[in-house]
């Protein structure tokens, strides 16, 4: 037979609902305080990633440049966003695909941002990722994209077949921006399936850019300009950007 002290004893042990509430209501708060903290640490991790990515490429594309006459690797200029492509499915490298082709990077992990929404452009894409490096026609779509674009220079022809849009470093002129996150979406992607408006593209509140020293600095773009417009973009647009990378790119 249970005793009233025994009673009383498991009455003062146990939780009440309203202290339990409570309970999980502090934490709850907790968490509310927590969680922005640590998307910031996320987000500034992602940052540096990316940062150091570009600097490795600027280095690669350096060492390239020493190699071929101060030529910087060109791009496929057949369509608007071919500055993101590192291997065409006919069996070529492209564009920044030729620093790992050659050996002057190590491997593909820095053509891939941590913090870019772009699924097509994903490493393990389905329908472009790395698994096509290498391959000629394969299907479902073969040519393998990043998660960076490198300048061209439509006109200029050179090194690696004759479908370059390079361009030569002691000849740059006003050029400063060379790599930027890549900042075209395509327009027959999943992407488009992304509202502009939550879109973040790679980054929320701007681009990271290699400059032509090889150095990375940061292009602001607050009112998300360039993020709305990425997914119409034609090539005439895109050198306009890159043309205003050149002005506006500062520290970070």
């Amino acid at each position: 037979m249970r005793t009233r002290r025994t009673d009383d004893r498991a009455s003062k042990a146990a939780f009440t609902l309203i202290e339990l509430l409570v309970v999980i209501s502090i934490i709850a708060l907790l968490i509310a305080l927590l969680l922005p903290a640590v998307k910031r640490a996320k987000d500034q991790v992602q940052m540096t990633v990316c940062r150091n990515n570009l600097k490795q490429m600027g280095v690669g594309v350096l060492a390239y440049a020493q190699d071929y006459g101060n030529w910087v690797p060109g791009v496929e200029t057949a369509f608007s966003g071919a500055g993101y492509m590192l291997w065409h499915r006919s069996g070529e490298a492209r564009g920044l695909g030729w620093l790992i082709e050659l050996q002057y990077v190590d491997g593909p992990d820095i053509f891939y941002d941590p913090s870019a929404d772009n699924l097509d452009f994903a490493f393990d894409s389905f329908f472009y990722g790395w698994q096509f490096w290498g391959r000629v026609n394969p299907s479902p779509g073969g040519h393998v994209f990043c998660n960076y674009m490198l300048r061209r220079d439509v006109g200029t022809q050179s090194g690696h077949g004759d479908w370059r849009g390079g361009f030569n470093l002691d000849d740059a002129g006003h050029y400063r921006a060379l790599i930027a996150d890549n900042f075209y979406y395509g327009q027959n992607t999943m992407n488009l399936q992304l509202d502009p408006a939550t879109r973040k593209g790679t980054h929320e509140t701007g681009i990271n850019v290699t400059m032509t020293d090889f150095s990375v600095g940061w292009f602001p773009d607050p009112n998300r300009d360039l993020h709305s417009a990425a997914t119409a973009l034609i090539p005439s647009q895109i050198d306009g950007w890159w043309d205003e990378f050149d002005e506006g790119v500062g520290a970070f």
